[in-house]
């Protein structure tokens, strides 16, 4: 099912939005045939999400253009925050907004702002936790605040930016250890990779923020996500 747009758009409009904009992070659905560059998540949201969200809340940290929360909505999900701290990204998300039907709330912020008051029921953070300067602190600073699922997708010593740094056999030979791999900023805008079993111990070992969590592989290469629940 595709997502529900706007009975107003136009072709005009929406050429005057492309032509103004460049898109370039997630590949966002538009009518007319059209869609914006980069990564098509469709796989993703089908791993993560049921079908039917039957109401739920949904807050996605780092949300960009929004995809992820129109597909929260699409999936009949309730009240729909996406919180995204870059000005210029939360401006085309803004601009977007105009082309879909459903409603979702974007905030040009972080989420401890929002976390210190609400709790959601789903709370997404996708491809974020690398590129922050505390990822064990910011996933125990979630947890409380998560009533259903925390979904996280994080790179492994085998994503590719890593692991060309690295002999050709190692990152498979890491991934199998409890480790968090720092990365060189003068290389690359990534601070941070994971084992599967680094993540695990965060979650589950050092407190105990989960009742169970469980990891798939994310349709992305070198990337897992871990989907955790209350």
């Amino acid at each position: 099912m595709a997502f529900d747009f706007s009975p107003t758009i136009t072709p005009e409009v929406l050429q005057a939005i492309l032509a103004g904009e460049k898109f370039v992070y997630q590949r966002m659905p538009l009518p007319f045939g059209l869609a914006t560059q980069g990564e098509d998540r469709a796989e993703t949201a089908n791993l993560i999400f049921e079908e039917d969200l039957g109401g739920a809340s949904v807050l996605d940290i780092g949300c960009c253009y929004g995809y992820f929360c129109y597909e929260a909505k699409r999936r009949n999900a309730g009240r729909v925050v996406g919180l995204e701290v870059d000005a210029d990204r939360f401006r085309q998300a803004r601009k977007l907004q105009e082309v879909y039907r459903h409603r979702i709330e974007l905030q040009n912020d972080s989420f401890t702002s929002i976390l210190a008051e609400e709790s959601f029921d789903y709370v997404l953070l996708l491809n974020v936790i690398h590129h922050l300067k505390n990822p064990a602190s910011t996933l125990r600073t979630i947890a409380p605040s998560v009533r259903r699922r925390f979904i996280v997708e994080f790179p492994t010593f085998l994503d590719r930016r890593f692991r060309k740094s690295l002999p050709r056999l190692l990152p498979r030979l890491l991934n199998r250890l409890p480790l968090i791999g720092v990365a060189s900023l003068e290389k690359t805008d990534q601070t941070y990779v994971f084992s599967k079993e680094a993540i695990r111990r965060i979650l589950m070992d050092h407190d105990r923020l989960y009742a169970s969590v469980r990891f798939i592989q994310s349709p992305i290469e070198g990337r897992l996500i871990a989907v955790c629940s209350k």
